[in-house]
């Protein structure tokens, strides 16, 4: 074989919480290389459904799937997966006809209207889109301190030399029992580079795929990081916008 496979659903819980049948990530990740040794781990699905009266496999609101889904495919690539496949692109059948939670995994309803996670997950691709051939890494020596409880990050460069750093709270955005949406303050995060960047930008891919800020001649900034993802732009020294 080429690749491991792994279909580890989060349930109601956050990405890196407990997966499938109360496994651990770690602990799923074992079951797989047991058949596949150390070869490339694919991940054919996962992802979250919106019946939340579901007991044995619980979902989460439309609002919680945006928060988690974008966060589930950052964890997996911190965690090497090779490739990871959303289930599924549309509902198979509308709430009134259907209770099961199988009909209610996709990104898009079955009246054709996108959910809160398709948006978040175009922008995300979107922003982090860098098609063409690949080219030498490069490193980054950046520090995160203050509030960094539970927080996660993922560095990116892109093949113009600039860089992207998401970070996010891996927080509990939903409370499987009561079925509510939680409130997750946001921590203070500071920021600091090797050298003055010449331009940052702050993205938030939930809400548009538009910079929210943007700043000029930073070496350390704050960082408002909450549930949902945050994207930070980095342009090095010898990258300058055209």
């Amino acid at each position: 074989l080429d690749f491991g496979n792994m279909h580890p659903y989060a349930a109601g819980n956050p990405p890196s919480r407990h997966w499938g049948w109360g496994l651990s990530m770690a602990r799923a990740i074992a079951e797989a290389r047991k058949v596949s040794g150390d070869k490339p781990i694919l991940v054919t699905e996962c992802g979250y459904h919106n019946r939340m009266e579901n007991q044995g496999h619980p979902g989460v609101t439309e609002t919680a799937e945006a928060k988690y889904l974008p966060r589930l495919f950052l964890v997996y690539f911190n965690r090497g997966m090779a490739k990871a496949y959303k289930y599924e692109l549309l509902d198979l059948k509308p709430d009134l006809q259907c209770v099961d939670m199988e009909s209610h995994f996709g990104l898009v309803r079955t009246n054709g209207t996108p959910k809160p996670s398709f948006y978040a997950l175009k922008n995300l691709l979107h922003l982090l889109s860098d098609p063409g051939p690949p080219v030498a890494s490069e490193s980054l020596s950046f520090e995160l301190s203050g509030a960094t409880n539970n927080i996660h990050h993922t560095l990116l460069k892109k093949r113009d030399g600039t860089f992207w750093l998401a970070v996010f709270q891996e927080a509990v955005s939903y409370d499987a029992k009561t079925h509510q949406d939680l409130e997750v303050p946001a921590q203070q995060v500071t920021l600091e580079l090797p050298w003055t960047a010449p331009e940052i930008q702050l993205f938030r891919p939930n809400s548009s795929a538009v910079p929210k800020e943007s700043f000029a001649d930073k070496r350390e900034m704050t960082l408002e990081v909450s549930d949902e993802v945050l994207l930070v732009e980095i342009k090095p020294p010898r990258v300058l916008k055209q």
